[in-house]
């Protein structure tokens, strides 16, 4: 019962709005930790997407092979000097992108490319994550990126 000139809330009002934050916190911080983890995905694909194509840009302008090697949860930018036949995970590593979260996986067969540009060894680098992926394909002559496509992360058509 209130007095006269006395001004708050009840112990029920409280309650109410202590029970409607609690509420809209358990949907809302799910939806936002999935947020969280979609925006990563895609910072990840367009750091790999970035990759590939630098990779590209340095062999024509340091005038060398360089190769794009997937090992583990890295995918590494490598001078692989200029033998046509060198591995692309040899040579000197001149640049790294590392998956450090669990949930997203780092595939493909890897790539390198000539002082022109042009691919000698063909390949892909992919990123999945809760069903969807996103590919680049190092073709003969340039990088394509997939999109969410189906088939996952397999071997590109050139």
């Amino acid at each position: 019962m209130k007095l006269r000139g006395q001004k708050g809330f009840s112990l029920v009002e409280l309650m109410i709005v202590v029970s409607l934050v609690a509420i809209l916190s358990a949907i809302a911080i799910p939806a936002l930790l999935k947020y969280q983890r979609d925006y990563k995905y895609l910072d990840y694909a367009s750091q790999m997407e970035y990759m590939v194509k630098i990779a590209k840009i340095h062999a024509m302008e340091r005038t060398t092979n360089v190769g794009v090697c997937v090992s583990g949860n890295a995918l590494t930018i490598r001078d692989i000097g200029t033998s046509r036949g060198a591995g692309i995970c040899t040579g000197t590593e001149l640049r790294r992108m590392s998956v450090t979260d669990s949930y997203v996986t780092l595939a493909g067969s890897g790539g390198s490319f000539d002082p022109r540009g042009l691919a000698i060894f063909l390949g892909n680098v992919c990123v999945a994550y809760d069903g969807k992926h996103r590919k680049v394909c190092i073709s003969r002559t340039g990088v394509r990126t997939d999109i969410e496509r189906t088939g996952g992360c397999v071997s590109c058509t050139q």
